[in-house]
């Protein structure tokens, strides 16, 4: 544990301190990795890496793991985009950082390093799965996403409408209008279940629970989701543990968190969108259902309009990076896969 430790604190010392270094480093590795159809996953104590699965017609999707991909992609973009997670936000200096809170500021710092020496250029969910990787000449793909929508703290609208940039995606929003080609595409992965409540009224350096905040919650998700590239999918209603949960509990989950979100959508009049609205889980806590009869009916869910589970997202940690076999790949199997740990490091493959 102490090893682990030591190791951590100097792989951050080298992003933030270092990072051309930490680059030239780990860059060979990285490059090695990828040369093999391998997609490496990985996740700092400030980044959860997720591994994508798809599920439906498996070898329709840009997951290659080269820069021979499918789609519209320009030559030489690689196909395979890092996907980091995050979850929560806080403008608050005095707050204490956990596992599922970050300092704003530190989120902002992130996002600059990934512009500046990273050269990323966000694209979406759903063109990665179309095979459509495509980002401005020189820069590479990156994919964004956030667990457990929705927190104000995660994306907030001022009175006028406008994003807040005291919220994390409301930050981006205007990161992106100031850098455009970094791109704006966020992938928010929902929970709407039980005691879960939006705070919708600014007082000082937080968000408070005042009257009509279901209303500016759903004005919040047709915002961000459905006009300006956010993104709202599956996390399940209450963020259940699906090793805990029976077999008869798991489509419950999964229904009731989309019916809970068109819900919404309709008590502000924009049924419209609901057209829109993908079919992809993202497993809480990173796991399946412990027995095969309940991945299967994990797996055979279908949504309130009838669509069929596209993809299911796994998560890798620090220490278990996870390394996922090319859907090309001869011995790939969308529908028992569940990828294998490799211990390297923490950080971002160039």
């Amino acid at each position: 544990m102490k090893r682990r430790s030591v190791l951590f604190t100097f792989s951050l010392f080298l992003l933030f301190w270092q990072p051309a270094l930490l680059l030239k480093s780990m860059g060979q590795i990285c490059q090695k990795l990828l040369q093999k159809s391998t997609l490496l996953l990985l996740k700092q104590k400030i980044f959860l890496w997720k591994n994508l699965t798809p599920l439906q017609h498996k070898f329709s999707y840009a997951y290659a793991q080269t820069t021979d991909h499918r789609g519209g992609g320009l030559a030489g973009v690689p196909a395979n985009p890092p996907i980091l997670n995050f979850h929560r936000f806080t403008p608050r200096l005095i707050d204490e950082e956990t596992g599922t809170l970050m300092q704003l500021e530190k989120f902002k710092a992130i996002i600059q390093e990934l512009y500046d020496a990273g050269g990323y250029s966000l694209i979406s969910l759903r063109d990665y799965l179309d095979g459509r990787i495509v980002v401005p000449e020189s820069r590479k793909p990156l994919i964004l996403s956030i667990d457990d929508a929705y927190f104000a703290n995660q994306l907030a609208l001022n009175e006028d409408g406008t994003p807040s940039n005291k919220s994390g995606v409301g930050w981006l929003y205007e990161f992106a209008q100031e850098n455009p080609d970094f791109g704006f595409h966020v992938a928010m992965f929902t929970n709407f279940g039980g005691d879960k409540y939006y705070g919708n009224v600014w007082r000082h350096d937080w968000w408070y629970l005042g009257e009509g905040w279901e209303n500016d919650l759903a004005r919040t998700i047709v915002w961000g989701g459905m006009e300006h590239n956010v993104m709202p999918y599956n996390h399940l209603w209450r963020h259940p543990d699906l090793e805990q949960l029976a077999d008869k509990d798991i489509l419950f989950q999964a229904l009731k968190n989309d019916e809970a979100l068109r819900d919404y959508l309709q008590g502000v009049g924009r049924d419209d969108l609901i057209v829109q609205l993908d079919n992809f889980i993202a497993l809480p806590y990173g796991k399946w259902p412990r027995y095969e009869s309940g991945v299967n009916t994990l797996l055979s869910y279908v949504d309130p309009e009838g669509k069929a589970l596209e993809a299911v997202f796994e998560a890798g940690y620090e220490y278990k990076p996870i390394m996922a076999l090319s859907p090309f790949d001869e011995n790939f199997d969308a529908f028992t896969f569940r990828g294998w740990l490799l211990l390297v490091g923490w950080l971002i493959c160039a």
